[in-house]
């Protein structure tokens, strides 16, 4: 209704300029200077009057959805969004989501076990900052690994990526030889950093090469789950979104306006 779009812009209005008390060129910025990104704090507590907190969580919720903030899982799993995923799917105007969402609701499991599907990869495209198409196997079990080592599901986090895991297993969006279910995954062997990196099919192989003996450098000080995110985020995240806006980008000497983009 008007009244409640009213009653939203008024509720961002307030938290932003909360944010705005804080450093940075951003509201990315402002918020990971906010502390709240840590999860040790709920963006509610910003305010003191009780209606103002409520509105808070909602307008960060908002936030969130518009990809305007990208909240770590820990910053995210701390406000407790409410429904979040039936305010983050349209948004997101994302065919392949749209997909994956007809795929769940046509599975014979309780509307319970449906939504909380739909959250698990709402909140791991979220958290990872990305759309379905990039979501890996190998970046949705650290979604589902850390999430219980968090203790970020109030009890749920046990149950965390099963239906979800399935049902994108079963319409084709993981590659061959990934396992069917996700306790399979967790139980499988654990991929070295040469296999994490030839994962990502990266175009430049001198980067591969790098990124691979990194890896292995890295991966003896990292548990694995660990060493997963962090294959994610420098093959994917970073080198794959080089590879996409310059693919004839050969080294990290990135131009100037490579770096912006």
């Amino acid at each position: 209704t008007q009244s409640r779009s009213s009653e939203r812009r008024i509720g961002i209005r307030h938290l932003l300029a909360r944010l705005a008390e804080y450093p940075g060129e951003t509201w990315q910025e402002r918020w990971l200077a906010s502390g709240l990104d840590t999860g040790g704090s709920r963006v509610r507590e910003l305010f003191a009057v009780a209606t103002r907190r409520n509105e808070a969580t909602h307008s960060l919720m908002l936030l969130c959805c518009l990809r305007v903030i990208r909240p770590s899982l820990a910053g995210f799993r701390a406000n407790r969004f409410v429904r979040y995923h039936q305010y983050f799917e349209p948004a997101q105007r994302d065919p392949d989501l749209e997909r994956f969402v007809e795929l769940v609701e046509q599975t014979n499991t309780s509307p319970h076990y449906k939504r909380c599907a739909r959250m698990d990869v709402a909140g791991a495209l979220t958290t990872q900052g990305i759309e379905l198409t990039d979501l890996t196997a190998e970046g949705f079990l650290h979604h589902a690994v850390e999430t219980r080592r968090g203790r970020y599901g109030a009890g749920y986090e046990h149950h965390i990526g099963h239906l979800a895991w399935e049902v994108l297993h079963q319409g084709g969006h993981f590659p061959p030889g990934v396992p069917a279910t996700l306790r399979g995954a967790m139980r499988a062997p654990a991929m070295t950093p040469l296999e994490l990196v030839d994962s990502y099919d990266l175009a430049n192989q001198d980067v591969a090469e790098m990124l691979t003996r990194y890896l292995t450098r890295r991966s003896h000080d990292l548990d694995y789950s660990t060493l997963q995110g962090l294959a994610r985020d420098l093959c994917a995240t970073f080198w794959g979104e080089v590879e996409t806006i310059n693919p004839a980008q050969t080294d990290l000497a990135l131009s100037e306006e490579n770096y912006q983009a």
